[in-house]
């Protein structure tokens, strides 16, 4: 059985560049750390606006925090 590719993105592929970039604005405009900053980031390209969680770090992050 062969593996599926792994994929390592890399600082030449753009929206992965454009999103660390955000990441980082993000992180240091709200108090967020940079994984949970990355992780809005993503959600609100793919269109998600809400997570559920208990990391108080997510509150003032963009998204709405749902803890049912």
């Amino acid at each position: 059985m062969t593996q599926p590719p792994s994929y390592t993105p890399s600082l030449s592929d753009r929206s992965f560049a454009d999103d660390c970039r955000e990441s980082i604005h993000l992180a240091r405009n709200h108090a967020i750390g940079i994984n949970d900053a990355l992780a809005v980031v993503v959600m609100e390209r793919e269109g998600i606006s809400e997570v559920y969680t208990f990391d108080r770090h997510f509150r003032g992050a963009r998204v709405r925090v749902v803890q049912e």
